[in-house]
């Protein structure tokens, strides 16, 4: 199957917000892991930076990598929510 396609929205405060464009290929969610890495590739400055996406049913979560390697999918209450837990 062909890999997902998913566009940069924009990037603030250490966040890169991406956009699941469900263009028949795979979504984003299963395609998490390279994902994942194009965008610390492309945007994480050797830093790394924090994934959030709108999935193609509308739904927004954080991708983070666990301690086991993996690719996890957190809730994401939005920008002023996160900035008030820091």
């Amino acid at each position: 199957m062909k890999q997902s396609d998913f566009a940069v929205i924009e990037e603030k405060a250490g966040i890169l917000f991406i956009l699941d464009l469900n263009l028949g290929g795979m979504s984003v969610t299963n395609d998490a892991e390279r994902v994942y890495e194009w965008c610390q590739y492309y945007h994480g400055h050797g830093k790394g930076i924090r994934v959030v996406y709108r999935d193609s049913e509308g739904e927004w979560s954080e991708m983070a990598r666990n301690e086991g390697g993996w690719i996890d999918f957190l809730a994401w209450n939005g920008l002023d929510w996160d900035i008030l837990k820091r």
